[in-house]
């Protein structure tokens, strides 16, 4: 089926205008789970750096204090065990961002990443501790099957009076870039941030960044969230 949502207001400066406080942010956190963070995991050498889930966390209490939500993305690819996954696109809102290329629009073969049965497809501690916090239904769960996490899941509901959608977590060359372009597709005030996001190696962020960047618009704004205005000390 379809997905369609109207594109929320922009804030001055071509931001979604959330730099000033949390209110009508809609952070989603993408893969925090241990897969991608240990070396058992699907990454071996090249496993990411912890310091950057601990960064999206704290990213992510700041946005919960002021007023706004988080969404915990978890990666399970069971279901892709015996066979690869169908090529998956959302329905445009009438504007001019291209389907996601193939590599994109389909997701991990199952068995050895992600499996449901496997302690590496755990949230990593610091983001599971975010669901104790009390922030109540302030902070929820969305498990995704495909590399974007729209699809046949019930984030775009979530997102559907967000002010502005930020994205955080890994990696910036395939779920967190699936799910930009989505969201960039469906005409969402999405969001990338650059610095609590990553990839495996410097240069193949670097390009996942600059792919994202040169979508035609409405394209993701990708910036550090260092940058926000009004964020510092929260």
């Amino acid at each position: 089926a379809g997905q369609r949502l109207r594109r929320g207001a922009r804030g001055p400066g071509g931001g979604g205008g959330a730099g000033e406080n949390g209110e009508g942010v809609v952070l989603v956190l993408v893969d925090l789970q241990a897969e991608f963070f240990a070396e058992e995991g699907v990454m071996r050498r090249r496993a990411l750096d912890p310091d950057v889930a601990e960064r999206a966390v704290d990213h992510a209490r700041r946005v919960l204090r002021g007023g706004g939500t988080v969404v915990l993305v978890k990666s399970c690819y069971d279901r892709w065990a015996t066979s690869p996954a169908p090529l998956r696109q959302v329905e445009p809102a009438d504007n001019t961002v291209p389907p996601k290329p193939d590599r994109l629009a389909g997701a991990h073969r199952g068995g050895g990443c992600c499996a449901r049965t496997s302690p590496l497809s755990a949230l990593l501690p610091a983001a599971a501790t975010l669901l104790e916090e009390g922030w109540g239904p302030r902070v929820s769960v969305v498990e995704k099957e495909w590399f974007s996490a729209f699809i046949d899941t019930s984030l775009l509901s979530l997102c559907a009076s967000a002010r502005v959608l930020q994205l955080a977590g890994v990696t910036s060359t395939t779920c967190v870039a699936a799910t930009a372009w989505d969201a960039a597709r469906l005409s969402l005030p999405v969001e990338v941030l650059s610095d609590v996001t990553a990839a495996g190696a410097a240069a193949a962020h670097a390009r996942g960044l600059s792919l994202l960047r040169g979508l035609p618009a409405p394209s993701p704004l990708v910036r550090a969230s260092c940058e926000l205005r009004g964020w510092a000390g929260r």
